[in-house]
Order: C-alpha cells, then structure tokens, then sequence
C-alpha cells in the first residue's frame, strides 16, 4: 500500500539559478522543472524508514522485468555463484543508495536532473535525462516481449502478436496522462499481482520439495565455469534488477527526518529485503526447473512451450501466466509516461496538450511494439538494460556526484536553495571525509561490470 505514496509525484519548482527569487524575475532566468516525491493531499517529509524501505523495494521489484531476470541469472550462473552474486550486489546497492543519500543530504536536492545540473554542469542533467528515458524505453519492450510469452501459453503462436497489439493499444490511454500520480490504482493493482506471483512460485517449491518433484542433480549446477560467469549473460541480468537510483532521490526528499541517516537507513534495509527477495526466488525457480529455465520464465512455466509447469496442474500455469502477464503490461504506463517526460526535459520544452502527447505516445508504444517483435530474444533485452542504462543509474551516477561534491568547497553550495519551501534553508553542505572513496569504488564496480555485460551481448 506504501507504493502509492511513491507515485504520486507532481511537479516542483527549483530555482537553479545562484541569484534570488527577484533577480531571476528581473533577469528572466529560467528554472528546472524537478520531479519531487510530494503525494497528493499528503504534505512533504511524511514518510518514515519503514515505509520508504518498503517503497523503494516495490519501486527495484514491482516492475515485473526483476522476476523476469533473477530466475534466468540464477541458471547463467549456478545457484551458489548466484546467491554470492546477489550479497555483492546487495552491498554495492547499500554503498551506492548511502552515497546518493549523502549527496542529497549535502546539496539540499532530491532530483537527479538538477543534482547533474549543479555539481557537473547542464550536459549532464540532459545526459541523465536521456539516460532515464532509455533505460524506461528497453524496460517498456521487455513487458510488451513478456507479453508475447503469456499470450503464447493462453491462447497461441498466431494470435499472439494480435493479442499484445490489443492490450497494447488498451494501455495507450493510460499512458497519455500527463503524470503517474493520474493512474495510482493501476500502481496498486500491479504490486498485488507481482506479489501473489512471488508467492505462488515459492509456495510451489515448497510443495515440489515435499513431493521430491525438484530438478535432478543433472539438471542443475552449483556453479559455472569462470568463462560462462563472466562472459556470461547472468551478472547484467542481476545488475538490471538493481537499479533504483532514479527513484530512491525523489523518496528521500519526503523522509520523516529527511536526514543523513535516515536516507542510509532506506538504501540499507531495503537491499537487505530485495537481496533476501531475489535469493529466495531465485533459488525456488532454478532448484525446481533447473536448466530448463528460459530467458524468460514464463516459457518455463508454460508446459506447451515443454516448460515444467506447475505442481497444480494447468490451472496455475494459467494463473500464474496470467498474474506476471498482467502485472507487466499494466506496469508499462509508468515507464511510458516518465520516458516521454523525460525526453521533454531532455529537450526543454513544455508539455503539449492531449492530441499532441497523444500522438507522442502512440509512437513511442508503436516503436517499443515493433522492437519487441524483432528481438525475439529476451535475454538480449536484458544484456542491454543491464549494461548501459542500468550501470549509469545505479553505479556511475552517485559515484561521479560524490566526487565532484567532495571537490567542491562549501561557497559553491551557498546559495543552493532548498526544495521544501515551508522550511529553514540548511547551512552550507558538507560531506563526510574520505567520501570520494565511496565513489571510486563504484566507478571501478562499474569498470568491471560495463566490458562484462558488452561481451555477453555477443555471445
């Protein structure tokens, strides 16, 4: 229920510029138009560690394409160098969250868009933006490719394309709203499903242990050679379930005590839940399918595709197929709408009026259609999220910021202004010492994860 409080994100004024309120006004400076975390009828700073922890995990879960990708990563990699896998990265997104948190706290500033803006410079709140959207767009077609896998297993091969182009075409008017907080029941409505799925699967192992219906020893593995995991498909896949960045900012603007601390607190417990996650799910799908998984799970469910299915029967194929189906293609407006949005920001102009965006829309949907179509592997859809959009959100990102803020002295932030406007301006930022190391560790994990994923995608 907390997830709805991460939707509801309206727009907020955040003067950029180092002159006051009247000299803008006088000078005609502009300002960026930022997307703070400020839910409708609920006032700024309201949300405790609690809820924040479990908001953040719907926002690097919920989506769907995580489910999609952890049982796939745990069979590139083996169950053991999986679950190790999944602790290193829990850790890198602990350090990761706590340094963007401090970078926040310091700069008085919960957009990534104006965080770029103010501590690099105007190309790189553009480069982010752009990077946002991209990253929206390929997670756009990985729905619409998982779509295709469901209506392949409830109806057929044929009228499978023709089906998704429906569903398609049902959720162009969702996503012609102007912002996600218009469709909050939608939000809610897909987190039920994704979390009902999690549940149907695990409990499916557990009766699968009781039954000894789990895959043989000869269908799974404990690990792979070195080759196949780091030249493999499995650690992007993992990488790409991690990233959060570009929503955890705007969430620790509405911490209740927006402090430091707090924002630590967020980032760590809610890795802790999404490691626990993933390894959990992770080890029920492979210990029960093994090798058969796909790069999508639903073909490995679907015992037409000469999946495994269910220990129910084909009634909770059906449901589960139709639950992650559901849970994704009803998740595509939200992605939609803040790719679109962030390509207006990307390219400064104002929003158009509903035939326009309309028509904005349509292209967009129709283009992530036909991509869908072409790349009928999923799993290179999820090599490319994985290297690209992923590595620069989750790891590059709040590296580059802490180092440029710990090489910035207290008079460059003087005149930052803060984003609550019924509050006391802080004092001058500072950043703790030696925070810069933060950000050359992630740049290096970045350095190492970036080469990897560009191999796997030709393998």
């Amino acid at each position: 229920l907390q997830f709805l409080y991460f939707i509801g994100m309206p727009r907020v004024r955040v003067n950029t510029d180092d002159t006051d309120g009247a000299s803008e006004a006088s000078s005609g400076a502009t300002s960026v138009l930022s997307y703070g975390l400020i839910p409708p009828g609920v006032k700024e700073h309201s949300v405790d560690v609690w809820g924040g922890s479990m908001i953040l995990l719907n926002t690097v879960v919920g989506g769907g394409i995580s489910l999609v990708a952890t049982p796939y990563a745990s069979k590139c990699l083996g169950l053991a160098t999986f679950l190790v896998a999944e602790v290193i990265f829990g850790l890198m997104s602990t350090l990761s969250l706590v340094t963007l948190g401090r970078v926040c706290s310091a700069v008085n500033s919960f957009n990534l868009k104006h965080l770029a803006e103010t501590l690099i410079g105007k190309w790189a709140g553009l480069t982010i933006s752009l990077v946002i959207a991209l990253n929206n767009f390929f997670v756009v077609i990985a729905f619409i490719q998982v779509g295709f896998d469901v209506c392949d297993a409830l109806f057929n091969d044929t009228a499978s394309p023709f089906v998704v182009a429906g569903i398609t075409a049902l959720v162009l008017p969702v996503s012609n709203v102007a912002h996600i907080d218009k469709i909050e029941p939608l939000a809610l409505g897909c987190t039920v499903l994704w979390a009902v799925f999690v549940i149907l699967i695990i409990v499916n192992f557990a009766v699968a242990t009781k039954r000894d219906h789990l895959a043989t020893k000869s269908e799974w593995e404990w690990s792979v050679s070195a080759i196949d995991v780091f030249l493999g498909k499995g650690l992007p896949a993992i990488n790409l379930t991690w990233c959060c960045q570009f929503n955890a900012s705007p969430l620790f603007g509405s911490l209740k005590p927006c402090t430091r601390k707090s924002m630590s607190q967020v980032g760590t417990v809610m890795s802790v839940a999404a490691m626990g996650l993933y390894m959990t799910f992770g080890l029920a799908t492979y210990r029960y399918y093994g090798s058969a998984i796909e790069d999508d799970i639903m073909k490995s469910i679907n015992p037409a595709k000469d999946g495994k299915g269910l220990e129910w029967g084909d009634w909770s194929v059906k449901l589960a197929e139709a639950l992650l189906g559901a849970a994704c293609m009803g998740t595509i407006p939200f992605f939609m709408v803040e790719c679109r949005n962030m390509l207006h920001e990307m390219a400064q102009v104002p929003e158009f009026g509903y035939k326009i965006r309309l028509v904005e829309t349509a292209v967009l949907l129709g283009v992530s259609y036909a991509v869908a179509i072409l790349a009928s592997n999923l799993s290179i859809i999820i090599a490319l999220i994985g290297v690209f959009p992923a590595n620069i959100i989750a790891w590059i990102m709040p590296g580059v910021f802490i180092i440029c803020l710990s090489r910035r002295t207290e008079e460059c932030f003087s005149s930052v202004p803060a984003i609550a406007t019924d509050t006391v301006a802080p004092p001058p930022p500072t950043v703790p010492k030696n925070s810069h190391i933060w950000g050359y560790i992630l740049l290096a994990w970045a350095a190492f994860l970036v080469p990897l994923g560009l191999v796997s995608m030709f393998r």
